[in-house]
């Protein structure tokens, strides 16, 4: 037997929140090509079983996010950027917690348990 339950967003007069905005790098370019002279060799050009030749000369791309990009997460902007984007993705799916605790206990019903899960 399934279970139908209507998760249904209420209409409140509370303001809505607006989402952040990323700040757009017009002009930060990456070069996809044939690594110019002086190149840093440990830096990886194309994946390592890549059969394709690079490209010559070297084609720029946008990349106006680019500032995004950040392994060490140590990049303030960024991780304030990406904490008012979490922020405002749970203020907006805020009335989704149901769904998503019944989502989450129907797919652990159909798990079964071991030691090696």
């Amino acid at each position: 037997i399934q279970k139908i339950v209507q998760y249904n967003h209420k209409s409140t007069n509370a303001e809505v929140p607006t989402p952040p905005i990323a700040r757009r790098e017009e002009d930060r370019v990456i070069y996809a090509g044939i690594a110019p002279s002086g190149w840093d060799p440990q830096l990886p050009r194309q994946a390592a079983n890549s059969t394709h030749e690079l490209m010559d000369p070297p084609v720029p791309i946008p990349d106006p996010y680019g500032w995004l990009r950040d392994d060490a997460r140590t990049d303030q902007q960024m991780l304030d950027y990406l904490n008012a984007e979490n922020d405002y993705t749970e203020s907006m799916t805020s009335h989704l917690i149901g769904l998503q605790d019944d989502l989450y206990d129907e797919f652990l019903s159909s798990l079964q348990e071991t030691d090696y899960s």
